[in-house]
């Protein structure tokens, strides 16, 4: 089947129709989001577009597994909607590079005594996300009906939940990672006996209760209010046995911070340096639970070394988008040499970012994550590029990304960008003469 022939391509020549062989929809080389024949894609230098389809990456995604917390807390300042846009946003980014999953806590379903403790329970089930990043789907729709029919209300029944969920995560195959996200301590267990240091309502200063003097938690019932603390780690070191816990502390976890901190701990994923190791959103806004739900995506699912199923049957028709936006690069960055041979500068560029934990699970998200290329992304590559026999073949300063065989190497700025979060709509597109800067 021939391939669409579009109108302009930037002050490029238009490179025609590709070739039959090229525009097989059945290729493994392409992906297909418009039934049997080959999309056009919305893309294309200075926005026009091209006879052009998305490259396939080859590795089986990831599975991200999102925990919330659905407390009563979460109403205040709209924390609980915040989070369902941006966990919404999150899964049209990220498209086909991860399988998603939801469970939330307490059970919004349950019923009697005490069922604002009710353990939580899988709202969304694992599923692939959709065929193409950036834009919405069956996913992405299905994950924001589900949190759209609940409200915030409740308990934080957090050990409960987790230990409840760990035969499910056990089950998926592949790679799993859990995001935790709360807004405060656990509680909700009736078994729990503590001092008034560790009463929650004396803790948040309640009114009535203070951290002397009147226990808010003495009595018939008064665990319930405990900071259920121990059990809840148990819990995250359970399941960081086999999958890297990250936790996200949304605004109003702060009395909490040094929990949190140690739930980081035991789940693989503390972060480095001073200040919190776990995620905190310091503020209600938007902007702020994004930047913490992107940079755990990017742990997870970021990459800068991204390998096609085949070599590209055009080399000179290759184009790299972040953000939708063509990337340029610069003249001889797509290599003669179309073997399959891996480019490597003789350094590692994981960006600082390696997002593998102490349970030995990897975060390459199937793919190889590392760029290659420099010791942060590229950006300080000094050196030129080798082939595999060791012959100088350009030099890499001079590119933003490079080609050789099925290798798309991103360099510098921008492979740090989407090693921060910044960036998670990357895609390699065929069919446009490649934009030179």
């Amino acid at each position: 089947m021939a391939a669409v022939a579009a109108a302009g391509c930037g002050h490029a020549p238009h490179p025609g129709e590709l070739p039959d062989s090229v525009n097989d929809a059945t290729s493994p080389l392409f992906v297909s989001d418009a039934g049997s024949g080959v999309p056009t894609c919305p893309l294309g230098p200075n926005g026009n577009v091209c006879a052009c389809v998305d490259q396939a990456l080859l590795g089986e995604p990831p599975n991200l597994y999102f925990v919330l917390d659905r407390s009563g807390s979460m109403n205040e300042d709209g924390k609980w909607g915040t989070i369902v846009n941006v966990l919404s946003n999150l899964v049209i980014a990220l498209g086909p590079r991860v399988n998603v999953g939801v469970a939330i806590f307490p059970n919004p379903g349950a019923t009697g005594p005490n069922s604002d403790c009710a353990t939580g329970i899988p709202v969304v089930d694992l599923s692939h996300g959709d065929p193409q990043s950036g834009q919405p789907g069956p996913t992405a729709r299905a994950l924001r009906n589900a949190l759209d029919t609940v409200g915030a209300s409740g308990g934080t029944p957090t050990a409960a939940t987790l230990t409840a969920l760990l035969p499910l995560l056990k089950s998926f195959p592949g790679k799993t990672y859990v995001v935790l996200a709360t807004d405060g301590g656990p509680n909700c267990n009736p078994n729990a006996v503590c001092s008034a240091a560790q009463c929650q309502p004396n803790v948040e200063s309640a009114q009535g209760c203070t951290p002397t003097g009147n226990n808010c938690c003495a009595g018939p019932g008064g665990g319930y209010s405990c900071n259920d603390a121990d059990p809840t780690t148990a819990a995250v070191q359970a399941i960081a046995a086999s999958f890297p816990v990250y936790v996200v502390g949304v605004p109003g976890s702060a009395p909490y911070a040094s929990l949190l901190d140690t739930l980081a701990t035991v789940g693989g994923t503390a972060r480095p340096g001073p200040g919190p190791q776990y995620y905190d959103v310091a503020t209600t806004d938007e902007p702020a639970f994004r930047a913490a739900l992107f940079q755990v995506a990017a742990h997870v699912a970021g990459q800068c070394k991204l390998t096609l199923n085949e070599v590209p049957p055009n080399p000179s028709l290759v184009n790299v988008f972040i953000d939708e936006q063509p990337l340029a690069t610069g003249a001889g960055c797509i290599l003669a040499d179309s073997s399959g041979a891996d480019t490597d500068a003789g350094a590692d560029a994981d960006t600082g970012a390696d997002a593998d934990t102490a349970t030995g699970a990897d975060a390459d998200a199937g793919a190889d994550a590392d760029a290659s290329a420099g010791d942060d992304g590229g950006s300080d590559v000094a050196s030129p590029m080798q082939s595999a026999t060791g012959n100088t073949l350009f030099d890499a300063s001079s590119c933003s990304w490079v080609l050789q065989g099925q290798t798309v190497t991103i360099l510098g700025s921008t492979c740090q960008s989407i090693m921060n979060g910044d960036v998670l709509d990357v895609r390699v597109v065929a069919g446009c003469p490649t934009v030179i800067r």
